[in-house]
């Protein structure tokens, strides 16, 4: 049970660091005579302008709908922790995955533990112990299909690209 509270605190402070640490969002400078002076100046495409923001974007910045906000090292916007994902943040998001999955492995393990206890009646549970373990049961249900869904995300993600990232 130790490992369980260890691993759920570890999961808790790095799900705070993502939703509230910066992804990396560029700052809005509304002057946009000035933008455009710069890129007749500098000899820019119109291809560096982020047409939302009305921003000068740099190479690896991208526009995010769901925040209306440019990230930069933009991955993707996490509904689950209501964040974009970019380069300040990535690294807590990827260790945020290890525990998650850690925390999954452990949970399971005790959950299934319970349910041979309970099945073979080697032990039996008052009837509020049982509604725990039924929730239990029920939560990890909901995080293996959160966690089957973000596992491929990064797995199918560039490695070089989130260890650039990650520094």
């Amino acid at each position: 049970m130790v490992i369980l509270n260890t691993l759920f605190f570890c999961l808790s402070i790095f799900f705070y660091c993502l939703t509230l640490i910066d992804p990396g969002y560029v700052p809005l400078k509304k002057d946009f005579l000035g933008l455009m002076e710069r890129l007749i100046d500098e000899e820019y495409h119109l291809d560096y302008i982020c047409i939302n923001c009305e921003n000068l974007s740099p190479e690896n910045m991208m526009h995010c709908n769901y925040c209306n906000k440019c990230v930069q090292g933009y991955d993707h916007h996490c509904t689950f922790v209501n964040n974009c994902l970019g380069y300040k943040n990535h690294k807590y998001f990827l260790l945020f995955l290890l525990f998650f999955t850690l925390y999954m492995i452990a949970m399971i393990y005790h959950s299934m533990f319970a349910i041979i206890e309970i099945s073979t009646g080697a032990a039996v549970y008052p009837d509020d112990e049982q509604a725990v373990m039924n929730l239990k049961i029920t939560i990890n249900v909901y995080l293996l299909i959160v966690i089957a869904f973000h596992c491929p995300i990064v797995l199918l993600q560039d490695y070089s690209q989130i260890m650039k990232l990650c520094r």
